[in-house]
């Protein structure tokens, strides 16, 4: 659930007063569900608890998806015969506090914790549609390290600043025209590595693209596209194609 403004005519007045459009929505084909997704729109007059807890009357799930704002919080504190709410926080809505951080200010923090984040987001993306245990595993395994490796310096200590002054070079073989080893730029997808590299040859099978990355002593291969992120240090490979 989230919400956004919307003036509403405000008869009278000659003017607009604020209100707020709620969207709910479900969507299960990304927990390999089969029910169709389904949006509904509902329309208050403010954001205090009691509007979301009119929409979701009837509601027998204790999941829900949402940001921080305290109207979302306060459902927490309601009994309910199906158990208290699970509130599953949204990393979109952290993620654009980063955004707007580094778009400003250029800070490195903000920088790193969006490339943390895309980190996540790429292991959403390829557990997308398999089964429960498959994608908990998944996370366990990836994902709870990067948020545990978040937790000291980013979210308890955030007034550290640092300065990178080198990148180590990210390398890229297979099938591209000038393979070898090259100056990382800060942002880059694998598609722009690919560029730099000269392009793919007239062999590369590049719907099967992976990427090496991570300390020598526990690297990791996984399926790479071309808007995946590149790391320092990563090692892209572009495969050949037989037919």
């Amino acid at each position: 659930m989230d919400e956004t403004r919307a003036p509403v005519l405000d008869p009278g007045r000659k003017a607009t007063r604020s209100g707020y459009f709620r969207a709910v929505v479900t969507d299960d084909r990304g927990h390999g569900g089969v029910g169709p997704p389904i949006a509904l729109f509902h329309y208050a007059p403010g954001r205090g608890k009691e509007h979301p807890l009119r929409f979701l009357a009837g509601y027998r799930g204790r999941f829900l998806q949402c940001d921080a704002y305290q109207s979302y919080n306060a459902l927490t504190e309601i009994t309910r015969d199906t158990g208290p709410w699970r509130l599953v926080y949204c990393w979109t809505h952290v993620r654009r506090r980063f955004v707007k951080r580094f778009e400003n200010e250029g800070s490195p923090i903000a920088e790193e914790m969006l490339r943390q984040i895309a980190l996540l987001y790429q292991i959403e993306r390829t557990v997308r549609g398999k089964d429960a245990a498959v994608r908990l595993a998944a996370r366990r395994e990836h994902a709870a390290p990067i948020i545990a490796a978040l937790k000291p310096d980013y979210l308890k200590n955030p007034r550290v600043s640092v300065q990178v002054l080198n990148y180590r070079p990210f390398y890229i073989i297979g099938e591209v025209n000038s393979p070898g080893s090259y100056a990382y730029v800060s942002g880059m997808t694998v598609l722009e590595a690919v560029a730099i590299a000269g392009g793919f040859t007239y062999r590369a099978k590049e719907g099967e693209m992976t990427i090496t990355r991570g300390s020598d002593d526990a690297r990791r291969e996984a399926e790479a596209v071309p808007e995946t992120l590149v790391l320092p240090g990563d090692v892209i490979k572009v495969p050949e194609r037989f037919f």
